[in-house]
């Protein structure tokens, strides 16, 4: 979706690069959003103005045209490209798509081949199988599908992981809460299931092998919300709890969400490390986790998760060659400015791919 994202107007709060370097000044209100809509309206052919507001999913699929324009962006070839670029200047060169693309869509799926056989084309593609947006067939043709796929992956287009959605948005009073439920929720939102990890299941997955992928940049883009309005202080301090996963002995990486919250592994690990809301509040300091630590868990238990530690995810003989290319040490710098380090590109299987970074 991140490079589907650039086909419209970019209205977040938080400063953010397009794929083409230019940085977009977030929008600190609605006033400033609605100055944006009429930047872009006045560039736009046709009329049409915003009349309203959606909130989460369940708001936007009211919205059917809307959102299947917006699907139809995300699977477009420019925004394939879009989605590497965007990495390549954030230092990855390993992306997931992880249910946006209908496998089952011979379209969809050639796109995807197309734009990795290209040499120019600059990351590795890990594409998930899902039937988030409906399937035409049941579970086993879908198992046979995907079975079908791993033997059609080359060495930037892999397949062989499936994502399943069981729960909703704690934001947005989707997601089930146990026990106390929400903090301060609308009425008819108590919860009655599970959102928060707790030790214990943390201990079960390490006994069972199994990895979490942790939301870090969740602290700093809501953790103020969790703690004044869904859960509340004490839970929001155990929210996206890496160092209770660290402790228990659980294999964990850390993500964006991207277009969620913006590509960038370095800002991700620098909210694990802090845990700094936007407000400047340290929230949970004991599930602070050391810069090392980070580290791993954007790189080598990252690939584990997806099964290609044997081919990426750190530096060794007889791997890819893929990796960041920083212009500072990250194990050197002061934890609170590792998100501040540039960028000046990626390697992959050998060959540079700098990134573009503009000016203005």
């Amino acid at each position: 979706m991140s490079g589907g994202l650039w086909s419209f107007t970019y209205v977040g709060f938080f400063d953010r690069r397009d794929p083409q370097g230019r940085l977009w000044p977030g929008c600190k209100s609605i006033d400033d959003v609605l100055a944006r809509l009429r930047q872009a309206l006045a560039e736009l052919r046709g009329d049409g103005l915003p009349n309203g507001e959606l909130h989460e999913p369940a708001g936007m699929m009211l919205a059917g045209d809307a959102f299947v324009e917006m699907m139809a962006a995300n699977r477009t070839e420019a925004a394939r490209w879009r989605y590497a670029e965007e990495a390549r200047n954030a230092g990855h060169t390993l992306l997931t798509d992880l249910g946006t693309t209908q496998l089952w869509d011979t379209t969809q799926l050639d796109n995807w081949k197309k734009v990795t056989s290209d040499p120019e084309y600059p990351a590795r593609v890990m594409v998930a199988l899902s039937n988030f947006f409906g399937a035409p067939a049941g579970p086993d043709e879908l198992a046979e599908l995907g079975a079908r796929l791993v033997g059609e992956q080359t060495s930037k287009l892999r397949f062989g992981i499936v994502k399943l959605i069981l729960d909703g948005s704690i934001q947005g009073f989707t997601a089930r809460i146990s026990w106390p439920h929400y903090y301060k929720a609308p009425p008819g939102h108590i919860g009655n299931g599970l959102w928060l990890t707790t030790p214990a299941q943390y201990r079960r997955m390490a006994a069972l092998g199994m990895c979490a992928n942790i939301f870090a940049n969740h602290i700093f883009n809501w953790g103020d919300q969790h703690r004044d309005a869904t859960v509340g202080p004490e839970r929001a301090a155990r929210m996206d709890a890496y160092g209770t996963a660290l402790a228990e002995g659980a294999s964990f990486s850390i993500h964006s969400d991207s277009p969620i919250t913006p590509l960038g592994h370095l800002h991700t690990a620098w909210c694990a490390v802090n845990r700094v809301t936007a407000s400047g509040e340290v929230l949970g300091p004991h599930e602070r986790i050391g810069i090392p630590e980070a580290l791993r868990a954007i790189t080598i238990d990252a690939a584990r998760q997806l099964k290609l530690d044997a081919e990426v995810g750190s530096i060794e003989a007889g791997k890819l060659a893929d990796f960041a290319v920083l212009e500072d040490d990250p194990l050197s710098v002061d934890p609170m400015t590792l998100h501040d380090i540039g960028v000046w590109g990626t390697v992959l299987g050998g060959v540079p791919q700098p990134a573009k970074i503009s000016e203005n």
